[in-house]
């Protein structure tokens, strides 16, 4: 294998495994609940991450977003059953999209025409029909979801993902994973509130 054979590959290395993005699906503003009498509220937006405090608030008491975490830890291999134009952003070779990053202009739109048989990987459903997508190794955010057009995608299995919110509960701040069982949605600004 050559020299530069070996670059590439260690770079494609680098672009695989798991994606956050500092956002939560869907449309507009979403507001939460809890669910249980204990929740834990962590230092970091993952289950490995440091416990703070095991909080007991009152089951659905109501509370808001400071901050999200939308993480794919396994994504779904995605298979094209005809050519497609595909559409949106090249975000690169990352693993991690702050809010604030997927709100500007830096990341170049980009159009590729891929071919049938083409695999990627489905990260992520993001709002209005867009998702996040890798194809070798590069993050795109685009309108080419398996969602859309069913007759275009082969997906044996959805991504797993996590939503984890940082809010603040009985005085405590940090990370709140919503799995519907220790906290839920509650609805959605301006929609259902």
């Amino acid at each position: 294998m050559s020299i530069s054979a070996l670059i590439f590959s260690a770079a494609i290395s680098q672009c695989i495994g798991t994606f956050e993005v500092g956002i939560t699906p869907g449309e507009g503003r979403p507001s939460y609940e809890t669910l249980a009498a204990a929740i834990d509220v962590r230092s970091a937006p993952s289950t490995e991450a440091k416990l703070v405090s095991r909080v007991s608030p009152q089951v659905k008491t109501r509370f808001e977003v400071e901050e999200a975490s939308f993480r794919t830890l396994i994504p779904a291999t995605v298979r094209l059953n005809k050519p497609l134009r595909v559409s949106g952003r090249s975000l690169g070779c990352i693993s991690v999209l702050a809010r604030e990053d997927y709100y500007t202009n830096k990341y170049p739109a980009l159009e590729i025409d891929l071919s049938e048989g083409t695999e990627f990987e489905y990260l992520q459903y993001r709002a209005e029909g867009t998702c996040f997508i890798r194809v070798e190794g590069s993050i795109l955010d685009t309108d080419a979801c398996p969602s859309s057009d069913p007759n275009s995608f082969q997906m044996q299995e959805e991504p797993l993902t996590e939503l984890w919110i940082k809010t603040t509960l009985q005085g405590r701040t940090g990370w709140i994973l919503i799995n519907g069982i220790d906290a839920k949605e509650l609805c959605r600004k301006p929609y259902s509130c």
